[in-house]
């Protein structure tokens, strides 16, 4: 690690020069792994010695949205019956909350399948006591 120090490499420039001369190593280090052993101090090489400072992020575990599992399971839209699907029968209505993006206005949407009517009602705040009163609401109209 010399070049580093010295010359003032990179670990880019390292495990490019490593890849282009063909070198092999029990493990071909990737940059990403050379900056991984400056920080753990497994080589003699510090911060200080490089001309750029990479900072690694460990990679976060991200969900796919078909393994999360929704917050009701017994409401679950995927759950409904393959005839609400094929919308061929009227009265299958879906609901929704929606926040504006700036406001912070809360809505309460709702969604006929067939017809597409579509019915909006403003909320005072995202609750389920809100979603209950613009129901009655709606109801009572």
């Amino acid at each position: 690690m010399d070049r580093i120090v010295k010359d003032k490499w990179s670990p880019e420039e390292i495990a490019g020069y490593i890849k282009k001369h063909n070198i092999k190593f029990v493990i071909q280090p990737s940059f990403q792994e050379i900056y991984y052993w400056i920080e753990r101090k497994q080589i003699k090489v510090t911060a200080m010695d490089l001309t750029h400072k990479m900072k690694l992020k460990k990679k976060e575990k991200k969900e796919s949205r078909t393994n999360k599992m929704p917050k009701h399971k017994e409401k679950s839209i995927h759950l409904r019956p393959e005839k609400i699907d094929k919308q061929e029968e009227f009265g299958h209505w879906e609901l929704d909350c929606v926040e504006g993006k700036k406001s912070k206005t809360t809505y309460l949407t709702i969604l006929e399948r067939i017809t597409k009517k579509y019915i909006v009602i403003p909320m005072k705040e995202h609750t389920n006591e809100c979603v209950g009163n613009a129901i009655d609401i709606l109801e009572a109209k």
